[in-house]
């Protein structure tokens, strides 16, 4: 939903890094997905002949995990315990309790450091965009937390996207490879059962996501900013 506020947010956005003001070439779009998959049970179809050797494991699996995706390719995967099958290693410190979903400090002790550094690497040697690349991420809660904003402020300063409006998943082109990976993944569900086989499958789909295919949906970015115009701010059903 995109109240009225997110609207004129998007509208501002679109004004600031439209008409190619904003090279997207060289920001890296991150963000975070939780894999499913489902238990056993019920219709499972295949080709005649091929039935699977491994059935479903009994309970479902989700997995969460953060990626970073650029021009030049994806970062390494940066596991989360808060929103997978696992409690969060982290605990709130007033309830005593473990986090639900990826804290602040979760995401500035683990993910952030990750990404970054990966980040550097990814665009390193490349004159346009070494040092100078831009981070990108979504308003979730521990991302906009006083202690996120202050570790970007300290290793990416003035290199951080500020400005990315609520309730706006139709301008980020990462959901684009999120759709990918899933289908990957899914092709791969009949072999496997533990959380390890799992992740695994989560890594070698990125490891074959075409790199065409992320500039493909940079070029792409200057035209879902034209539309958010065209609507006036309202979704642009990407």
């Amino acid at each position: 939903m995109i109240t009225e506020k997110g609207r004129l947010a998007r509208l501002a956005f679109a004004a600031t890094h439209g008409g190619d003001m904003t090279d997207f070439g060289g920001v890296m779009f991150t963000d975070s997905k939780i894999f499913v998959l489902d238990k056993a049970g019920g219709k499972i179809w295949y080709m005649n002949g091929r039935r699977p050797t491994s059935i479903l494991p009994k309970s479902s699996l989700k997995v969460h995990v953060y990626y970073g995706v650029t021009p030049f390719g994806p970062t390494s995967p940066v596991f989360v315990t808060g929103g997978g099958s696992k409690k969060s290693k982290f605990v709130n410190p007033k309830t005593k309790v473990p986090v639900k979903g990826v804290g602040a400090l979760e995401y500035t002790t683990e993910v952030l450091p990750s990404l970054i550094a990966d980040g550097d690497k990814l665009f390193s040697g490349k004159r346009k965009y070494a040092k100078q690349w831009i981070f990108q991420q979504d308003n979730a809660p521990a991302h906009t937390a006083k202690i996120s904003k202050a570790f970007l402020e300290d290793r990416m300063a003035g290199r951080w996207v500020q400005d990315w409006p609520p309730s706006s998943p139709d301008l980020s082109w990462i959901e684009n490879v999120w759709a990918w990976a899933d289908a990957r993944v899914r092709r791969e569900r009949c072999s496997i059962r533990t959380i390890e086989e799992f992740k695994g499958a989560i890594e070698k789909a990125f490891k074959e996501l075409p790199v065409q295919h992320c500039q493909n949906y940079i070029a792409g970015m200057q035209k879902r900013l034209s539309l958010v115009l065209e609507k006036d701010g309202r979704a642009i059903g990407r």
